[in-house]
């Protein structure tokens, strides 16, 4: 089958590194291994580096103009002759669905989040109603939609005609986090990060953003180094960094921040963790985070706070530890368990892993996807049939 991913967000470019582009790149990976010819009709492409070895793979890049209209779209969709288009959902873009539409040409979208919400409250986009009005108009145009929590889901049905198409499907790991990473990547991150031994060493993946409750697990690592000699492991970067550095710096626990890490890197990252933290202060959180199923798929054991999207992947007690968001207390207890017992690592890291292996790798989900895809009823005439 042919398949076009279409995303037409200019912020989410192909080869960059943030985790919708990873995303991207996971999806287009995913087909190519199962035989699929892919083109990717992008707002952006990035650096090439970034999908150099997809292309090797045979994916096609093809880049938008701006500003994007139907037209645009539905040239590109007229030189492949694709027989699914999979679209990331973009704000203020309908065109991607109605350039389908018109084409008759199956289309589907992914949904990571509420597009809105999300940029009224990090943004401070204000014009709420007409990007409603365009969600709308694509969910009309589309056949259905794929939603990475229940959450977003039902956001999507709020907006979508009656009787609109939605799965939930939680984020997935590539097969790099189930291989063991190169020995020697392992070695040299760890020199050059001049970590020391006899730490329990605790990782976090991901963006210093507000929703990621980081104060939770600063205060978690300074009062486990009062009994055990603990490092923070912190992967990434973002606006937060200082206020990280400020706290660190007041903590017993030692800390250490990498930077932003290309995402081939993670991997090795992981290695060097004894346990991965993925709190949230609250239970509003939306998103499938990514950082969880892999690290998982990395056999490592995980302590994490328990929203609605955490919850549909993790049981508590046997492929991960989890506790109410925002609750410090339990953050440090379920930290210091693993901590003190190196057997309740072995189980839960190793138990976390054949749960990716069963349900989260790329290639199950988007299976899953492609079946779903597959049984949508047929528009006609302004109705639907199947």
């Amino acid at each position: 089958m042919h398949i076009a991913l279409l995303c037409s967000d200019l912020g989410i470019a192909l080869g960059g590194v943030k985790g919708a582009s990873v995303h991207l790149r996971a999806v287009a990976s995913s087909l190519l291994r199962m035989g699929h010819k892919v083109t990717a009709v992008v707002a952006s492409a990035g650096p090439e580096t970034g999908f150099a070895a997809l292309a090797e793979r045979g994916l096609e890049v093809r880049v938008l103009r701006q500003p994007r209209t139907v037209r645009e779209i539905d040239w590109h969709l007229s030189q492949v002759h694709p027989d699914l288009v999979i679209e990331r959902l973009a704000l203020l873009s309908s065109e991607g669905a109605v350039a389908a539409a018109e084409a008759g040409i199956p289309h589907i979208y992914e949904v990571n989040a509420p597009l809105d919400v999300e940029a009224a409250r990090h943004r401070n986009f204000d014009r709420i109603d007409e990007a409603r009005l365009e969600f709308a108009r694509g969910f009309a145009a589309s056949r259905g939609a794929m939603a990475v929590s229940e959450e977003v889901a039902q956001w999507v049905r709020e907006l979508a005609p009656a009787g609109f198409a939605v799965t939930v499907e939680s984020n997935g790991a590539g097969p790099e986090f189930l291989a063991a990473p190169e020995a020697r990547l392992v070695h040299q991150i760890e020199t050059r990060l001049r970590l020391g031994g006899g730490e329990f060493r605790i990782g976090f993946i991901g963006t210093f953003r507000p929703w990621h409750d980081i104060d939770t697990l600063l205060h978690a690592g300074s009062e486990l180094a009062k009994n055990v000699p603990t490092r923070l492991l912190m992967v990434g970067d973002g606006p937060q960094r200082n206020h990280v550095l400020r706290t660190a710096w007041s903590g017993r626990a030692a800390v250490t921040l990498t930077g932003a890490v290309p995402h081939h890197e993670i991997p090795a990252h992981l290695a060097l963790c004894d346990a991965v933290a993925v709190p949230y202060a609250s239970d509003d959180v939306y998103f499938s985070p990514l950082k969880l199923v892999e690290a998982m798929a990395a056999s490592r054991p995980v302590v994490a706070s328990a929203t609605g999207p955490v919850k549909r992947v993790v049981t508590d007690g046997r492929d991960g530890l989890l506790v109410a968001p925002g609750d410090r207390v339990a953050f440090t207890a379920a930290l210091e368990r693993l901590a003190f017992e190196p057997a309740l690592r072995g189980r839960l890291g190793a138990e976390a892993r054949r749960t990716v292996e069963r349900e989260y790798t790329w290639d199950a989900v988007i299976g899953r996807v492609l079946k779903f895809a597959a049984a949508l009823p047929v528009r006609a005439e302004g109705s639907w049939r199947v």
